[in-house]
């Protein structure tokens, strides 16, 4: 016990002037920087994830609306009907993993398109239509399908 009473004057003049040897992080320093990574990751993960499925559907909606453009120019291009473009055609505007299923009704005086992308949930499609003037927006296959629904004129993707 004698030899550890000396040493306890000397404790604060050896923290306040660290020999070479003793400079560095403690343990608890390093625990929080890594738990302040791990915070800061589990915030980054799902709102990246989020921004992923956001540029998806972005892809699909693109997709779809330039096809509509298209389907209007034949239209005008043609006799005053819709008429399903050229696949090659439709392939040089198509993003990665975007299909698009084009019903044109009989007598070619409207559409409608179902846009979907393999990177988002299965059934999940953006729909657009010249009934209803434009986008119909987003669902779930069973939301959609309608008796009166043309055949499947085409499909692109």
């Amino acid at each position: 016990m004698s030899a550890a009473r000396p040493a306890l004057p000397a404790l604060p003049a050896r923290r306040a002037a660290p020999r070479g040897d003793d400079a560095g992080f403690t343990l608890v320093e390093l625990l929080v920087v890594v738990l302040i990574i791990g915070v800061l990751t589990a915030i980054a993960i799902p709102v990246f994830l989020g921004e992923q499925e956001a540029a998806h559907r972005a892809a699909v909606e693109t997709d779809v609306h330039h096809l509509a453009v298209l389907l209007e120019s034949e239209r005008i291009e043609t006799s005053g009907t819709y008429v399903a473009p050229d696949s090659a055609e439709v392939a040089l505007t198509m993003s990665e993993n975007v299909s698009i299923s084009l019903y044109i009704e009989a007598d070619g005086d409207s559409y409608y398109m179902r846009g979907s992308s393999g990177r988002l949930d299965a059934g999940l499609g953006y729909y657009f239509g010249t009934r209803e003037n434009g986008a119909i927006g987003w669902s779930d296959s069973a939301g959609f399908e309608a008796p009166s629904l043309p055949a499947l004129t085409q499909a692109y993707g």
